[in-house]
């Protein structure tokens, strides 16, 4: 917030410039206390930013010079009166700008260590020879600051739709799910294709309304029976050219997807049911209801532009066969 000796009326305007304050300022309006700022070529390493101001989705005619991609950068401000004396420059934190190499993000939304289920998504679209895309970790911190998150949502959604493919994996639905609901709008609109895997934690609300997102509208529960999904358990495709997956371990926490209206299940699972009444013990009896773990939502004469897995997609890879089925998914958002 700008103030002045002589109070704030007595403000002209605002100058801004990136990196060296010797280079010509951009006047905007004293009114304005906060923008976002967009590269406006991802092309040169060196390029202006447009400004979006105080939450305006619409820019400034003007735009600030000198800012720098794949490199360190800092925002000069200063207040000018309305005698034209002006005050000494501040600056802002230095912040690394990466510019993006591609249009596919390997999204990482885990919590907690994930470097081996990175891996696990970067060796699949390499082995699909898809060789170019980049990479984000979400939640990662440092000194207990996130490094990769942005500080706004407006700012993440304007990242995410940098790009066209994302591949979102996690192992916290409710975290995965909040910030794609917040974030995801402008990119699904302009024709973006997600495949999102999450972990399910055992107390995320079957009937959340952070489901809406999805191809699912709900989570089967059931007040005495839990579901399981035992380990070498099948999954079953639901459509041509999908291969029959198998789990690798137990996964104790199953809720098949209640699918909204125009969606359709890929996989279902072969679920084993534990009643505290009629099988409190093993062997548990094969679940013969709905049993939907992968689905994915298909507009109108369209290809899906959102798959869904509830189960992390490198715990299904018991037959060694999921480049198959990643070829095939890969093959539905047209690459």
């Amino acid at each position: 917030q700008t103030n002045d000796l002589d109070g704030f009326d007595n403000i002209d305007h605002l100058e801004l410039i990136w990196n060296d304050t010797t280079l010509q300022p951009t006047k905007i309006s004293a009114t304005i206390n906060s923008a976002i700022f967009e590269a406006s070529s991802l092309t040169a390493n060196n390029t202006a930013t447009k400004i979006y101001p105080n939450n305006i989705t619409k820019a400034l005619d003007s735009v600030v010079a000198n800012f720098k991609l794949q490199a360190n950068n800092q925002l000069y401000i200063r207040v000018v009166d309305k005698s034209n004396s002006k005050s000494n420059w501040v600056s802002s934190y230095q912040f690394y700008v990466r510019k993006p190499s591609s249009k596919i993000l390997l999204l990482d939304a885990y919590t907690s260590t994930s470097a081996s289920t990175l891996s696990f998504y970067a060796q699949r679209m390499i082995n699909k020879s898809i060789t170019s895309f980049d990479t984000l970790k979400l939640f990662e911190q440092s000194a207990g600051q996130y490094t990769q998150l942005s500080s706004d949502v407006a700012t993440q959604s304007k990242i995410f739709n940098l790009f066209n493919t994302i591949i979102w994996f996690g192992d916290n639905t409710s975290n995965s799910l909040f910030m794609a609901q917040k974030t995801l709008n402008a990119f699904i609109t302009n024709g973006g294709k997600i495949f999102m895997a999450n972990k399910l934690q055992s107390l995320f609300d079957p009937n959340s309304s952070l489901l809406s997102i999805t191809p699912a509208s709900a989570l089967l529960q059931y007040a005495d029976t839990t579901l399981l999904y035992q380990t070498d358990s099948l999954a079953i495709s639901n459509a041509a050219g999908y291969p029959v997956l198998k789990n690798t371990t137990y996964i104790p926490v199953i809720k098949p997807l209640l699918l909204s209206a125009g969606s359709y299940s890929l996989y279902n699972a072969h679920l084993s049911t534990k009643n505290t009444l009629t099988n409190p013990s093993p062997p548990y009896p094969l679940f013969t209801g709905i049993s939907s773990i992968v689905a994915a939502d298909k507009p109108a004469g369209q290809n899906p532009h959102f798959i869904y897995s509830e189960v992390e997609l490198q715990l299904l890879n018991g037959n060694n066969n999921i480049d198959v089925m990643w070829a095939k998914l890969m093959a539905e958002f047209g690459l």
